[in-house]
């Protein structure tokens, strides 16, 4: 069952909860600010996938508020845990 939390208060970012991690699971911190992930991209209109990590296996890298990745990326990404 998922959950669908507002980030920000105004419903500009939504994180939907597909899985919950276990509660001694890793989330990023200011000593653990570099976070890899996997994502997929889809188009709102027709759900097609413009960008993927999955395709490939590969993740992408970054550091948590540093600014180089979109804001909501910051935003989400630093309240998720490890396998979450």
């Amino acid at each position: 069952m998922s959950e669908t939390i507002d980030l920000t208060g105004d419903r500009c970012i939504l994180k939907t909860v597909i899985r919950r991690a276990k509660d001694d699971a890793t989330a990023p911190s200011d000593s653990l600010p570099i976070v890899d992930v996997h994502y997929e991209g889809t188009l709102a209109e027709n759900g097609e996938v413009f960008d993927t990590t999955h395709e490939d296996n590969s993740v992408f890298s970054f550091e948590i508020g540093e600014g180089t990745v979109i804001k909501a990326w910051d935003i989400a990404v630093k309240t998720m845990k490890v396998n979450g």
